[in-house]
């Protein structure tokens, strides 16, 4: 998911000066939003306040440092957080039920959120909200999180992306909901 190559200017940038986030929200005056470099048309980033990140809502590249040159600033490798502290949601599907499971109302099918995840935060994501309940609506079991395996991803009930983002940040993860910031 990390590509380092993806970060490096183009030659002929002039490269001026490295800024974090910090430094970047330090200053008196207001700078301009880093661009991603990943795109010939220079995209402008997001910035996520509450994990002090910047997001490309193209691609999902992200970073807390930026470097500054004659054509505006973009986005350097970050210096501050670790890359593979980073969730990313990637997009919105309805995910089938596992077929090994007995599912006795319904078909078990979760609208979800699909969420991109590097390995060491499986307990995390499986402490989150790791009960099934009752939901009226469907005569059913509601799911909150299941593993999608067709696709290789968590699948997180929609309804309860925020929930989720919330529960992870408190585990120091970084979630990137880039379904929503690519409206943006």
């Amino acid at each position: 998911m990390f590509d380092v190559d993806r970060y490096i200017p183009k030659k002929s940038a002039k490269v001026d000066e490295t800024t974090t986030w910090e430094e970047h929200h330090g200053g008196s005056d207001s700078p301009q939003l880093p661009e991603c470099a990943s795109h010939h048309s220079y995209r402008e980033t997001v910035p996520l306040e509450r994990f002090g990140i910047w997001v490309c809502p193209v691609c999902g590249q992200f970073s807390d440092t930026y470097t500054s040159h004659t054509g505006g600033g973009h986005l350097t490798a970050p210096s501050e957080i670790s890359p593979e502290r980073v969730l990313i949601i990637v997009g919105r599907a309805r995910v089938p039920a596992n077929p090994d499971r007995d599912v006795p109302f319904g078909d078990g099918t979760m609208d979800g959120a699909l969420v991109a995840t590097p390995y060491e935060a499986k307990e995390d994501i499986k402490a989150f909200k790791n009960d099934v309940e009752w939901h009226p609506a469907t005569r059913g079991k509601l799911a909150h999180r299941r593993w999608n395996k067709a696709g290789g991803t968590w699948a997180i009930n929609y309804a309860d992306r925020d929930e989720f983002i919330d529960h992870m940040a408190e585990r120091d993860w970084i979630v990137i909901d880039l379904h929503e910031i690519h409206d943006v």
